[in-house]
């Protein structure tokens, strides 16, 4: 691992020349005063995680983030009438109802979710939540408090509820099968004014019997109105949406008792209806495969792409964006095919063959999610694996799919009926459910957050991650000690005879025999020096003290979690995301360390500091901030 990971050294002044001991090099030089570590990002992963705070017995049916970054929360829902909120750990944050009973009696059913997905007023967010029997439910975070609307969906399942962008609308419908012939008989969308607290009301029921069962709804984002007048008090402007289900026929509706015929019927029932804000285009896909796009001009849909898409046997299953006007599909066959809506030249394909794992193997793709961010483009399959792909930034016109890595497969067990992934961390989301004679077990929900494989060099020890709780030490002389650790390692760093591991919300420090080189006589497991809870973005060890990054600041603790120091960060600098330390030994009592990280603003800040060991006490001597070359987020230092 040691020679694959850093080459060997030739340099002559190393007295063991076939030996890869960077440090040792740049010591005997006089360049450097204490070895240092060499950072290397290598790859990713996705470790499934199982939830185990649920209700035994009782299938997941539905999952949904939070799109707020301050609030990282996912909504879970339950057959026999459960919701609960969950923090992004999978521990249980809150009970939104349970076992909640139905209209007739027995336990009733969630069928959607949606967040408000910015936080309103007061810093309050708000679950929206459907039910089988025609309930409107809306919760609110930090009243803990929920409230209902039983009257205008008269006991038809809710197929979908959304909340206006700015937060003060919700649109709830039902999927009422059928086409009726009187009005009264149609499927009801129905505009709700929500305030800060969540209580909600209804002020624009429609009924169009022309659209049948109605499942899709997006709202108008782009070139909202401006007003003549502004004032903090006066309401946010609430943009148009447009709707639609089983007949195919789009509609365009507000919250001003406004409702028409926008788009006549597309040929089939609707499959997906994505909104493309950059062009201010409606793009709409139908159960027959159809991709249609609409130009939204004065809210008057002008006609730009009508086309047959290339699917699987099985036809349509899901679709998501990922990338501005690149559209992703999945038809239950081996292939994501992605369709560059401004580009027609640039359509390509994901292979799920090309997955690290999957070679031979036949499998069938079946949903999908994407992280915007982040820019990881996720696949369940039928036979329960999950394929993730990266986008590099390569590729380029004539070959895109050349820009997309393929992570190695991850084993859920299930196939999932729905993936989501946090608004706030690349954590996913997966409910897998049990396939009719599949011999699975009943659904879980279980969580996939990104692993970051590190691989580095401390000293004469070269340590990697191999897995999601693995870390592998290995010295140039053969001697290898693995540590494996109970939690999911974030990030870990070595400093002499310590080893140090965080998860986000716990920090761990492990001692080992870093004397013990010989592969005879190996060094013995690490012990346990220290565990404390923290939230850390990012940490390093240098010697007996911790540097961990927060919001805005570092903290100086030792292997207690006792703060010894803060190292403040301005608004304008941002929070560290990533640190190095180095230092040197100035007396017996005394050593210099250099701390540099870098910011999730793109700036890299270097600092000089004294650590005195007698009293543990920390001195900052001078800082220095510089931007990087390029406006980026530094992924180590």
């Amino acid at each position: 691992m040691y020679a694959a990971a850093f080459g060997r050294c030739s340099c002559s002044l190393c007295p063991r020349a076939r030996a890869p001991i960077v440090p040792r090099c740049e010591l005997e030089r006089g360049r450097l005063t204490t070895p240092v570590s060499l950072t290397l990002r290598t790859s990713l992963l996705f470790a499934p995680t199982a939830v185990d705070g649920l209700p035994r017995g009782k299938r997941v049916l539905l999952s949904s983030w939070c799109p707020c970054k301050e609030t990282a929360l996912l909504a879970v829902a339950l057959e026999g009438g459960t919701v609960l909120v969950l923090n992004e750990d999978g521990s249980v944050h809150e009970e939104v109802t349970r076992n909640r009973a139905g209209r007739e009696g027995g336990e009733a059913v969630p069928t959607c979710l949606s967040w408000t997905s910015t936080q309103v007023q007061g810093g309050n967010v708000l679950l929206a939540v459907g039910w089988q029997d025609g309930v409107v439910m809306v919760w609110s975070e930090k009243d803990r408090m929920e409230r209902c609307d039983d009257e205008q969906h008269a006991g038809h399942p809710i197929s979908f509820v959304y909340f206006s962008p700015e937060g003060s609308r919700l649109i709830a419908a039902d999927c009422r099968p059928g086409v009726p012939t009187r009005p009264q008989d149609a499927a009801v969308l129905c505009v709700y004014k929500v305030d800060p607290k969540g209580r909600f009301n209804s002020i624009c029921p429609y009924k169009k019997p022309s659209a049948g069962a109605l499942t899709h709804a997006v709202f108008r984002t782009a070139e909202q109105k401006k007003k003549l007048v502004t004032s903090s008090f006066a309401a946010a402007d609430v943009p148009p949406f447009y709707y639609g289900g089983e007949t195919g026929v789009i509609l365009l509706g507000d919250d001003l008792g406004r409702a028409s015929e926008a788009i006549p019927t597309l040929g089939g029932a609707v499959g997906a209806m994505l909104y493309l804000p950059e062009r201010d285009t409606l793009v709409v896909v139908t159960m027959s495969a159809m991709l249609c796009t609409f130009k939204l001009t004065d809210n008057k849909p002008t006609p730009l792409v009508k086309s047959k898409l290339s699917v699987g046997r099985e036809g349509f299953q899901a679709a998501a964006w990922c990338g501005v006007g690149q559209l992703a599909i999945v038809s239950a066959d081996a292939v994501v095919r992605v369709n560059d809506l401004l580009d027609d030249e640039d359509n390509f394909a994901l292979s799920l063959s090309d997955v690290p794992g999957m070679a031979g193997v036949n499998d069938k793709l079946s949903s999908l999610a994407y992280h915007t961010s982040r820019r990881l483009l996720a696949a369940g399959t039928r036979d329960g694996r999950l394929a993730v792909w990266r986008h590099t930034g390569g590729g380029g016109r004539g070959s895109p799919e050349a820009g997309w890595e393929a992570l190695p497969i991850a084993s859920l067990g299930a196939e999932p009926a729905s993936l989501a992934w946090s608004h706030a961390e690349p954590v996913l989301a997966a409910a897998a459910v049990a396939r009719p004679g599949s011999g699975a077990g009943s659904a879980a929900l279980q969580l996939l957050p990104e692993t970051v494989l590190r691989c580095a060099l401390a000293g004469e020890w070269a340590y990697a991650q191999q897995g999601a709780q693995e870390v592998l030490l290995e010295h140039p002389k053969g001697a290898r000690l693995l540590l494996t650790t109970p939690n999911r390692i974030k990030g870990c760093d070595v400093s002499g005879e310590y080893i140090l591991t965080w998860t986000g919300r716990r920090v761990e420090v492990y001692q080992f025999d870093d004397s013990a080189t010989d592969p005879a006589a190996p060094p013995g497991p690490p012990v346990l020096l220290g565990a404390f809870d923290h939230k850390c973005t990012c940490a390093a060890i240098y010697s007996e003290g911790l540097f961990l990054g927060l919001q805005g600041r570092l903290e100086c603790v030792n292997f207690s979690g006792s703060v010894l120091a803060t190292l403040p960060f301005a608004d304008a600098e941002g929070t560290p995301v990533a640190i190095h330390v180095a230092g040197r030994t100035v007396s017996d009592k005394r050593k210099q360390v250099f701390l540099a990280s870098g910011t999730d603003k793109g700036f890299i800040k270097v600092r000089a500091c004294v650590w005195w060991v007698c009293g543990c006490v920390w001195w900052c001597l001078s800082s220095k901030m510089e931007p990087l070359m390029a406006p980026a987020t530094p992924s180590a230092c």
